[in-house]
């Protein structure tokens, strides 16, 4: 597969979803009126960020070979990505320890132990023809917990529209590059790939339509519906994009909350 310059470089150094995370925790604070410090916004996005490149540093040192553009930059910068990723934590640690309150460290350091436990099942479990829907949804759940860590609603139906919908886009987000990519990871991958990312796919679907159904109400609906529209038009639209913008392309359907901006 040729590399493909431009916006690629986002997944190249595992920024999108950090990105995402950081621009749907902006959303969940001035849509439900939570106010945020600047070091919340900070932390989310390098604790997305740690958590996202240490999974894809440990695919690239674990594949049979390493077929996208994003998986031969790890593996080719492995040891000083390792290098920049211990400075990373290092400094989210250290900010942590001196903005954060008790009961927001404990949140933070519970988080942390959840990531950690996602990336072991994801990488060194025996998930077989599971692994397209196991890693989607558990993928899902990490960035939904960061997007409400400093941001979580304190009205029990606010509570609960916020996460089903955060939890069924992003579920939705990554079903659908699984799906797509059956071709990259069927030679990347130890496990048998098959047919199970297709029947993942059409499991999260199903689910986002009944999030959107029973949280139409939600500030967040719109967010949500859009992203999910603009990621039905690429999923239409994917045998004509490269693979590589493709991926790129998902993570950025997700950025929706912008237009409030705009």
């Amino acid at each position: 597969m040729q590399s493909r310059p431009g916006i690629t470089w986002l997944t190249s150094l595992s920024l999108d979803a950090p990105l995402v995370a950081l621009v749907w925790q902006n959303a969940v604070s001035t849509r439900l009126d939570l106010p945020l410090d600047r070091h919340h916004r900070i932390l989310v996005f390098l604790s997305v960020w740690l958590g996202y490149s240490a999974d894809r540093w440990f695919d690239a040192w674990r594949h049979r070979k390493n077929v996208s553009m994003r998986h031969r930059f790890y593996f080719r910068f492995r040891w000083p990505l390792l290098v920049a990723w211990l400075f990373v934590l290092a400094a989210a640690i250290t900010l942590a320890l001196q903005t954060l309150n008790s009961q927001e460290l404990v949140s933070g350091f519970c988080l942390a132990f959840f990531s950690i436990a996602i990336s072991l099942v994801a990488q060194f479990g025996k998930l077989g023809r599971f692994r397209p829907i196991v890693k989607s949804v558990l993928a899902a759940s990490l960035v939904t917990a960061s997007v409400l860590l400093f941001a979580f609603p304190e009205n029990a139906n606010e509570r609960f529209s916020s996460i089903a919908l955060l939890l069924a886009t992003f579920t939705l987000n990554c079903s659908f590059i699984h799906c797509w990519d059956q071709a990259i990871d069927a030679i990347q991958e130890t496990g048998p790939v098959d047919s199970w990312s297709l029947i993942g796919l059409r499991i999260a679907i199903g689910f986002a339509l009944i999030a959107f159904l029973l949280c139409h109400r939600s500030p967040l609906f719109f967010y949500a519906l859009a992203s999910a529209l603009l990621l039905s038009i690429i999923h239409f639209s994917r045998d004509r994009l490269n693979p590589e913008t493709r991926r790129t392309l998902a993570d950025l359907c997700l950025l929706t909350p912008l237009a409030a901006l705009v």
